[in-house]
Formats: C-alpha cells, structure tokens, sequence
C-alpha cells in the first residue's frame, strides 16, 4: 500500500470514513513509521485546534 495522504488523515480525523477503509488505513500506519508520525503530528494539531474552539 502507498503512504496515506493528509487528505485520507484529515477525512479520518473527522469521521468522513467508511469503516472498513478506516480500518485499512489503521492496518497501515502500524506498519509505517512514516505514516504514524504524520498521523501523530495531525492528530495532535487537530486536537489542538479542537481546543481552541471551547
């Protein structure tokens, strides 16, 4: 599988995922550092952004 891109992250991120994609994606990162980080990095942006809205 290709990495995931920030489009596939962002669309998780907001639940704009099929399930069954979503759990392919999830299969992916736990193999791929490089994806994980990223998903890491955006997670952490989104939750930051998330707070800023309360």
């Amino acid at each position: 599988m290709k990495h995931i891109n920030d489009t596939q992250m962002l669309d998780m991120l907001g639940g704009h995922v099929h399930a069954d994609e979503q759990e392919s994606l999830l299969a992916h990162m736990a193999q791929c550092s490089n994806c994980q980080q990223r998903w890491n990095k955006l997670r952490q942006t989104w939750d930051d952004l998330g707070a800023l809205e309360s």
